[in-house]
């Protein structure tokens, strides 16, 4: 049976880990308001969940998962994608023939390089970081940021 969560542990680790699930929710979503959402969702979720972690570490990488979960599934959920540094909410007649390119790569991409370029370039992570949060080697981090790279340079090149 895991803890169970007091007021004053919920608002320590709260103010321990919101700024950094905040900027990993915006770097997602390029947009305060559906990161601030991503965020008290990720904390809602983990108040229900009751786990206790070895270290802290081992939380704060947890609570990223968890927040990359989430990201994703809004972002999907709420038809937007990420362009350029900016959010584009769209509806079919609405792309241009651009971000239809871009919006066919992003979809087709796996989730498992996605997360990796996201991490990588948008938010600058080392891969040191991000084979700790994905619970992968540093080596995986690379060779998947590398195929991720591959396919989307060999996706483009078919637009």
């Amino acid at each position: 049976m895991g803890a169970i969560y007091s007021d004053e542990y919920f608002n320590e680790r709260y103010n321990l880990f919101s700024k950094e699930l905040y900027s990993v929710a915006y770097g997602y979503t390029l947009n305060k308001a559906d990161a601030e959402d991503i965020v008290q969702d990720v904390f809602m979720k983990y108040l229900k969940l009751h786990k206790e972690f070895p270290t802290l570490d081992d939380e704060k990488y947890y609570l990223i998962r968890m927040t990359i979960n989430v990201a994703l599934n809004f972002i999907k959920r709420n038809k937007k994608v990420v362009y350029n540094d900016e959010v584009v909410s769209y509806t079919p007649d609405q792309l241009s023939e651009k971000n239809r390119v871009l919006l066919h790569m992003v979809n087709d991409l796996p989730d498992k390089y996605r997360d990796i370029i996201m991490l990588s370039f948008y938010k600058s992570y080392s891969d040191d970081f991000i084979a700790s949060v994905l619970k992968i080697s540093k080596a995986l981090v690379r060779k998947r940021r590398e195929r991720a790279l591959e396919i989307l340079r060999k996706e483009y090149k078919h637009e």
